[in-house]
């Protein structure tokens, strides 16, 4: 008879010391409003611009040509799982990488000009809002005071890209990280340390949200929907909504119907939030477990 395989007492602190830790990263996130991205695997894609050179003009009508093309496709439900159209470019999500082959032969047959290219994985970036005043042009200045100030390794990647005015005239300050030096913010409860005093830092996701309609699929200056909804019931107008005063009628209005009244608009259990941060976060050069995103969605 067998005998069933019993850890040892090191193998047991560790998977004890394994749960504390994911235990202390989910009231973490709960207090901080953070996403948890824990499991997702790497996302299959592929790139499409509709000019030579991976140039995409927006007059060009690429959404009614890709579903005229994608749906010549054999088997094509079990091939592509989404495509999502964007201005710079348009992304075909796949199920495994070996349907990519066949997709891009059948785009390129209908639309020989067309670029097809599996998607350039961007270095991560974090960012965070400062009310101090900072030397816009003195960046490897300020990028050596982060690094020595929050005790980070100083790599060569993790340096400071841009300071520019944020919401509020606070200071929107983005730097370039790597993988170690994130995990060293994650674990100083997700805050950086500059001068005297400490702020939030979040990941920099590319993350938009129309106040129109309150979809993530595009920003508010990109909108073309006719409706303004509301963001208390999802309703569409613009005014005083009577359901305000009655949090449990509220309804989500970036979500179908047949979602929106499990959750309010810009919630951390919002599927249509969760979907495009999980879908933006796959895109960078290393694999997240948990998103820092703020609340707010004017902070994106």
């Amino acid at each position: 008879m067998a005998l069933a395989h019993v850890p040892s007492g090191n193998q047991q602190l560790l998977q004890q010391r394994a749960i504390l830790r994911t235990l202390r990263r989910e009231m973490q996130a709960t207090r901080n409003g953070w996403i948890c991205n824990k499991g997702n695997p790497r996302l299959c894609e592929l790139n499409v611009s509709n000019l030579p050179g991976g140039i995409n003009d927006p007059n060009i009508e690429t959404q009614l040509h890709l579903e005229l093309i994608l749906n010549r496709l054999p088997n094509s439900y079990r091939k592509v799982s989404y495509v999502m159209y964007q201005r710079e470019y348009t992304t075909i999500g796949v199920f495994n990488n070996r349907y990519k082959p066949e997709i891009a032969l059948l785009i390129n047959s209908h639309q020989p000009t067309w670029t097809v290219s599996n998607p350039v994985l961007r270095p991560a970036r974090m960012y965070f809002f400062a009310r101090s005043p900072t030397d816009n042009n003195n960046l490897p200045g300020f990028t050596n005071t982060l690094i020595r100030m929050n005790h980070l390794v100083n790599d060569g990647v993790t340096r400071v890209t841009d300071i520019r005015l944020g919401p509020n005239e606070d200071t929107r300050i983005t730097l370039a990280v790597s993988q170690q030096n994130r995990n060293r913010l994650l674990n100083s409860e997700g805050r950086i340390v500059f001068f005297n005093r400490t702020a939030l830092i979040y990941d920099d996701l590319g993350l938009v949200c129309c106040s129109r309609c309150y979809s993530y699929d595009h920003s508010t200056d990109q909108c073309t929907s006719g409706n303004v909804k509301c963001i208390t019931c999802g309703g569409p107008h613009d005014g005083e909504c009577p359901f305000q005063r009655f949090p449990g009628l509220r309804r989500c209005a970036s979500c179908p119907s047949t979602l929106a009244e499990s959750h309010h608009t810009h919630s951390q259990r919002c599927p249509s939030l969760l979907r495009h941060a999980s879908l933006l976060a796959n895109r960078v050069d290393f694999q997240y477990n948990w998103l820092l995103i703020p609340v707010c969605p004017t902070l994106y």
